[in-house]
């Protein structure tokens, strides 16, 4: 970045998604804005956190019914799995995970970071309880959760302000 003219106009944080999104997820990503004008760089600001009114119970839909093969069920999985399941999973409004041999109950009041080998049985399985007490596996919270265009959105609009108001 220094040959291309960058050297000492480098801002960067790292930021996360319950931070700037209002999105009641765990997910810290690094943002780099880079200047090649001292004067830009130093007009401009990262932008800062908002605050977090969004609640898990806010995102889920713990009494909707869906297609059966979101829910763990006896029979359809180990025994162990499924009984180990049911005993811990005790509080509705929260997230839990299962960690390949274990619950953990997600005390945050955050969901975890999504992952690519979380499926059926891996790692980090974020799950649910449902109030008609069964188990719901959530696949489709990358697409609900994704909040790192709004971030991007949010510097966007901060850069073209600065553009807008002092030139290129």
């Amino acid at each position: 970045m220094e040959k291309s003219g960058y050297r000492d106009k480098i801002s960067f944080q790292v930021m996360n998604a319950c931070e700037f999104g209002n999105i009641p997820q765990n997910r810290e990503r690094i943002y780099i804005v880079a200047f090649r004008d001292k004067k830009d760089f130093e007009k401009f600001r990262m932008p800062m956190p908002i605050p977090l009114k969004k609640k898990i119970k806010d995102i889920f839909e713990f009494e909707e019914k869906v297609e059966d093969k979101y829910y763990y069920t006896k029979g359809k999985y180990k025994d162990e799995m499924y009984n180990m399941l049911v005993s811990e999973m005790t509080d509705e409004s929260t997230v839990y995970q299962w960690r390949r041999k274990y619950v953990r109950k997600n005390k945050s009041k955050l969901v975890p970071t999504l992952t690519a080998n979380m499926g059926e049985g891996g790692h980090n399985v974020p799950l649910i309880k449902t109030t008609t007490q069964k188990v719901k596996r959530h696949e489709e919270l990358k697409s609900i959760l994704a909040s790192e265009q709004k971030v991007l959105d949010i510097i966007k609009k901060e850069l073209l302000e600065i553009k807008n108001k002092y030139g290129d």
